[in-house]
């Protein structure tokens, strides 16, 4: 009788063996799908940000009739360095209280004084799509886009228009 409780008690620990076995296999392959659903969700991320970004520089074409390279937005105190293309300093329009100004220059004496060449009114559909999109890495920016971020996070800005002689 012993011998076939031991053999019952074999068969059993055998069943939970393999269902732990199982479990164990399904737990992997789980681990595996989750990693292959975040590659996914990032590739998403990507192609979405890309789009949106080429939506927002080609509208800002058509509302500027110039090239643009990069956006400096500012909103509320927050700066976004948002670019097509890294290391470029051409281009650049500074987005203020819904205004886009076409940067020259800038300076910082009391307060900042940023110099543009033209002004324009910047529709809110852009204006809400800048503050929802992912910013660009300022830290590939050239010298100058980046001195003037870190400037407008710390400084008011004064726009100045340029005049030519």
């Amino acid at each position: 009788m012993e011998k076939g409780l031991e053999t019952k008690n074999n068969n059993e620990e055998e069943i939970f063996n393999k269902l732990v076995n199982k479990l164990e296999e399904l737990k992997e392959h789980i681990e595996h799908i989750k990693e292959e659903i975040n590659k996914l969700e990032q590739e998403i991320r990507q192609t979405k940000y890309k789009d949106d970004i080429n939506y927002i520089f080609d509208k800002l074409q058509e509302v500027t009739n110039d090239k643009l390279n990069t956006v400096i937005f500012v909103d509320n105190g927050n700066v976004k360095y948002i670019t097509r293309h890294q290391d470029s300093g051409f281009g650049v329009l500074i987005i203020n209280n819904g205004k886009g100004y076409l940067l020259e220059s800038f300076k910082l004496k009391e307060n900042l004084e940023i110099a543009y060449f033209e002004e324009y009114n910047i529709p809110n559909e852009i204006i809400s799509l800048l503050k929802t999109v992912q910013e660009s890495d300022i830290y590939r920016a050239n010298a100058i886009l980046f001195q003037l971020y870190y400037l407008l996070q710390k400084y008011p800005a004064n726009f100045v228009k340029v005049k030519y002689d």
